[in-house]
């Protein structure tokens, strides 16, 4: 999981992909917020046991400024990623592509 300000980000103004349902994520979505990123695998059994704290902590905290997004260790894209997302219960955006790069995050490992 990484945690950081999205004022940073928001400076950039670069889109943040697509989401699971091949939605445009706009980076005016997240200007001001909080984001918490977790990074999930499907075979990852501690990622089963966080994706409800997850989905609990996105609805707890949306009118707080904190934004919930994940990304899918493995890379899924299409529909792999959304019935991937889906299996296990994902209710926040999940981004199509890792963040990391293009905000100079170090790599997930």
């Amino acid at each position: 999981m990484i945690l950081f300000g999205s004022l940073l980000l928001s400076g950039c103004g670069a889109d943040l992909g697509t989401d699971q349902n091949g939605q445009k994520v706009a980076s005016e979505r997240i200007k001001g917020h909080w984001l918490v990123v977790n990074y999930w695998a499907e075979w990852c059994g501690p990622c089963r046991t966080e994706v409800p704290e997850f989905n609990a902590l996105s609805e707890q905290l949306k009118d707080k400024k904190v934004t919930v997004l994940g990304v899918n260790f493995d890379n899924l894209q299409g529909d792999e990623l959304k019935n991937a997302a889906n299996a296990l219960g994902i209710k926040f955006t999940v981004l199509a592509q890792d963040p990391a790069e293009q905000y100079s995050l170090p790599p997930s490992e």
